[in-house]
């Protein structure tokens, strides 16, 4: 994923997966050890989305995800948080068309953090060129079961409706997996969120490894 944020010129390049933690892994405890792992093989960006623990919990598990993430130079995004973000030391937050503002979100976590935004449909995708935003998230590409009361389903269709008409970067999101990141990347979109497709596999390492091959096989076929 290339990032160029609008006011200081971030500039973060990686082989395009952008990793959603899960939450089956946190309340087993396994989550920290894979990613510890993943930054190893050369994850670059990690965003913390958890619903179900205590603020003190949160804070606990935002602390070693920036420590790990860190160490290895990757990207920190956390969900819904801008505040958590700024108390983390996040490198961005990512927000939901129902959650805070775009501009209040900006106003909370300054100019050197990265945004993103959640999108559904062509409108919410052309409102966002006007946001204060640096990357849009598009979906739920396909069915989804890793997030409760999802948007409906939109398909490829919009995704490259995207990437056609946007001048932010998108993240294709919503039921991704190693048997149709193919489809996806075929529309041009050059970045996928990707979470039970790598987490709930027999060896998440080796499959995390697997989805950065399919981004570096895009870039060398389609430019992407």
């Amino acid at each position: 994923m290339t990032i160029l944020h609008h006011t200081n010129s971030i500039c973060f390049t990686n082989s395009g997966l952008y990793l959603i933690s899960d939450e089956e892994m946190i309340a087993r405890g396994t989550f920290l050890p894979f990613l510890e792992s993943a930054l190893a093989v050369g994850l670059r960006l990690i965003q913390l989305r958890v619903k179900h623990l205590s603020e003190v919990e949160l804070k606990a598990l935002g602390r070693e995800v920036r420590r790990l993430t860190r160490a290895h130079k990757a990207l920190f995004i956390l969900n819904d948080r801008p505040e958590l973000a700024v108390e983390l030391d996040a490198d961005g937050v990512h927000v939901g068309q129902d959650d805070l503002s775009p501009t209040e979100a900006r106003k909370i976590i300054g100019t050197e953090r990265i945004l993103g935004l959640s999108t559904h449909n062509r409108e919410q995708i052309l409102a966002a060129q006007n946001e204060p935003v640096d990357y849009i998230g598009v979906g739920p590409v396909f069915p989804t079961t890793t997030k409760l009361n999802a948007s409906p389903v939109t398909g490829l269709e919009l995704l490259t409706w995207a990437a056609e008409h946007s001048r932010l970067p998108q993240v294709a999101i919503g039921g991704i997996s190693f048997e149709n990141i193919d489809q996806v990347l075929t529309t041009g979109c050059k970045n996928a969120a990707v979470i039970s497709a790598i987490s709930r596999t027999e060896n998440p390492v080796v499959q995390l490894q697997k989805f950065q091959e399919k981004f570096t096989d895009a870039r060398r076929e389609h430019g992407v």
